[in-house]
């Protein structure tokens, strides 16, 4: 189900633009109103409250229950189902390698670090690298039909659109996105230096613009969700 919200991402539509905007909204804002939400969109309340029914009937948002209120009606809260989708990060480092999992609201919600590993420019490197990651994703405490994307950041220079990188593992003719999806059987993106936080998300948006993280500061994580809704849009 989750896979079908990126697809739609994709297709750049006017209402995948929304969902965008809501998503960001709720990732940057947590629970809020239907009200609330269509006055930071700028939209009619009954155009806002389609699209939440829409997205709560998908699974992707939720509904939190009554607002209390000094008086009148108790408006409900809304605001994203954290499992609805995940995201995985795998930063590929000269030693080690680290690699992390968060839930749809941005919650990080697994983190292995210092895998042993050494960067090499070979076939058996590259074996090694989708090895690693696929017991990464075996044990995790998820369907692994509900990671969203996996995003490998590499250093060096790195294509993200064609998934090519030139700096390491480039002895296929293939991009070596496809060949470490089709290997691992999960979606995947490339990135290049410093994102490996943001990379869990990175493509796809490009809307909000962010700074680089140290893999080590990971408490503002949630905030960084909102990385998943623009990239299509530029």
């Amino acid at each position: 189900m989750p896979h079908l919200l990126l697809k739609e991402f994709e297709k750049g539509s006017k209402n995948s633009l929304i969902k965008k905007r809501i998503i960001t909204h709720y990732i940057q804002n947590g629970c809020s109103t239907i009200t609330e939400l269509s006055k930071e969109l700028d939209l009619s309340v009954p155009t806002v409250t389609k699209f939440i029914d829409e997205m709560c009937e998908d699974g992707y948002i939720n509904d939190y229950g009554k607002l209390e209120t000094s008086g009148g009606r108790h408006p409900s809260l809304y605001g994203l189902n954290a499992e609805s989708g995940y995201f995985v990060g795998v930063e590929v480092r000269q030693f080690s390698i680290h690699l992390g999992l968060i839930n749809f609201k941005g919650d990080v919600m697994q983190l292995k670090m210092n895998v042993p590993f050494r960067a090499k420019n070979t076939p058996e490197c590259l074996d090694e690298l989708c090895k690693i990651i696929k017991q990464f994703l075996q044990k995790l405490p998820i369907e692994q039909d509900k990671v969203l994307n996996i995003n490998v950041n590499l250093s060096g220079r790195v294509n993200p659109d064609l998934g090519y990188s030139y700096s390491i593992f480039n002895f296929d003719e293939r991009p070596l996105s496809d060949i470490i999806s089709e290997r691992i059987s999960s979606s995947l993106t490339l990135v290049g230096d410093w994102v490996w936080v943001l990379s869990l998300m990175e493509s796809f948006i490009k809307e909000n613009p962010v700074s680089p993280v140290n893999l080590d500061i990971i408490t503002d994580m949630k905030m960084r969700l909102s990385v998943i809704v623009a990239k299509k849009d530029v």
